[in-house]
């Protein structure tokens, strides 16, 4: 069924509160810590990180208030009934718009390349396979057991000058902005041993997207749009007061973020702007002031013709 139907029909779910205000939104995976490693790289590491499909990611900036652009939108969300359009796209009623969002539009803002998403198991063997990287650099530690605050500890020791490799201090890097600042995962977290076996191969970055585009868009991306839905549903029949309501997201939300300007140019117009036009799109936008919330408020209120 085509989403216009759905539409037509009503046959989808929706928040009746669109200006619900929450006293806070944590965001977990905002990228916050790419360019912080990035800037502790000696100059061997920082031009081989350069030839990766990351380095735009080091070119993005922060930005303050994402967090409530994000619940805006979050609010919009409309959920079709029928599963099998809800997994393809995720969708937003703005006044009399709907937009779309999924994986072509997360490859052109990061950069990523277009490919089918491949499930790691049909990837690599995994019987009897083990990382090089990570026999290397975690030779008494099975893969399997490795936690983020791991990667993050032997990361600062390699960047402390330890005795390791510089293109293992990017493997390392790369795992852990992979891990932290994309996926927004805790220390406690293990890290995925599918991981391992493709930073072997730096190419691999770039060659398999169809396996970053399954973690990074299927596994974690919708998982976290999905849940917001939820936890959504659940304040809003809360009765709690407005400092008292708060969620986290998890899962990469910067081209989420990106992709809400590119969409609502009168939303854009009062906060960001886009100094060019050259993909990925990430890197040409940059904040002209803070996110507030009465000015989200009045934009997404605003009717415009287009």
């Amino acid at each position: 069924m085509k989403i216009e139907d759905i539409i037509a029909d009503q046959n989808y779910s929706e928040h009746p509160n669109k200006s619900l205000e929450l006293g806070s939104v944590r965001l977990k995976g905002v990228g916050a810590n790419i360019s912080k490693v990035f800037g502790n790289f000696n100059q061997a590491s920082k031009e081989i990180f350069k030839t990766t499909v990351f380095e735009p990611f080091i070119r993005t900036l922060p930005f303050k208030g994402e967090g409530f652009l994000c619940h805006m939108m979050l609010l919009h969300e409309i959920q079709p009934t029928e599963e099998s359009v809800a997994e393809k796209r995720m969708y937003f009623r703005v006044g009399e718009k709907t937009i779309s969002y999924g994986t072509k539009e997360f490859c052109l803002i990061t950069g990523f390349m277009f490919g089918k998403n491949i499930e790691p198991k049909k990837m690599f063997n995994f019987k009897g396979t083990q990382s090089k990287f990570g026999a290397r650099v975690f030779p008494n530690t099975p893969e399997a057991e490795v936690t983020v605050s791991q990667l993050g500890q032997l990361l600062q020791k390699a960047l402390d000058m330890l005795d390791i490799q510089d293109v293992d201090v990017v493997h390392l890097g790369l795992l852990y902005i992979l891990c932290k600042g994309i996926l927004g995962k805790d220390g406690c977290d293990k890290v995925c041993v599918e991981w391992f076996l493709l930073v072997d191969d730096l190419q691999a970055w770039d060659m398999y997207a169809g396996l970053l585009q399954y973690f990074i868009i299927k596994r974690h991306r919708y998982k976290f749009m999905q849940e917001c839905f939820g936890k959504i549903k659940n304040l809003t029949q809360s009765g709690k007061k407005k400092d008292e309501m708060r969620y986290t997201v998890s899962g990469y939300t910067v081209p989420f973020r990106i992709w809400i300007w590119e969409m609502l140019p009168q939303l854009s117009l009062i906060n960001a702007a886009r100094m060019g036009t050259s993909l990925p799109m990430m890197v040409q936008w940059r904040q002209l002031k803070k996110i507030e919330w009465p000015a989200i408020c009045k934009a997404f209120t605003e009717k415009k013709d287009n």
